[in-house]
């Protein structure tokens, strides 16, 4: 079970450098300030990355990478629950759907990471609706899945 669950822990981390080299700001201090958030990120110190994207996010509440990446610092602190939050948010005020596919792909892990495999099968599902050739999202709806069946014996 370990072995699946880093498999799907793994793929989370996929994601975020993808979606960092995409990001568009209002102003020079939000990029500032989300850029050095990213580097706590990347250093593994998420509760300092968290502080900046929350100083970002005073500037730009709806901006859709800076919840994304709060969503992500808050998952690697293991507040799932805030962390659904703020991919929600990200979905909310996003256009691009690509990334709206890769938020819903999260809010699965964030729910498998709790053990509630039905609301992880169903976020990975509308991941799959959005981008049907996630094959991460494919195996984690699959494990989810499994794990929902295991549940219910």
């Amino acid at each position: 079970m370990y072995k699946n669950i880093s498999i799907l822990v793994l793929s989370f981390f996929v994601l975020l450098p993808q979606y960092i080299s995409a990001q568009t700001f209002d102003n020079r201090k939000t990029k500032e300030e989300v850029k050095t958030g990213n580097e706590f990120y990347l250093q593994g110190d998420f509760k300092k990355a968290q502080e900046k994207y929350g100083q970002a996010l005073i500037a730009e509440p709806n901006n859709p990478t800076t919840l994304y990446n709060m969503g992500n610092s808050l998952y690697e602190q293991t507040n799932n629950e805030e962390a659904r939050k703020a991919y929600q948010q990200s979905i909310d005020h996003n256009k691009d759907q690509n990334i709206k596919a890769k938020n819903l792909y999260n809010i699965g892990n964030t729910y498998a990471k709790d053990n509630k495999w039905k609301e992880a099968a169903e976020a990975y599902k509308n991941a799959l609706k959005i981008n049907p050739s996630d094959n991460d999202a494919r195996y984690n709806l699959a494990y989810a899945t499994e794990q929902l069946r295991q549940q219910q014996k």
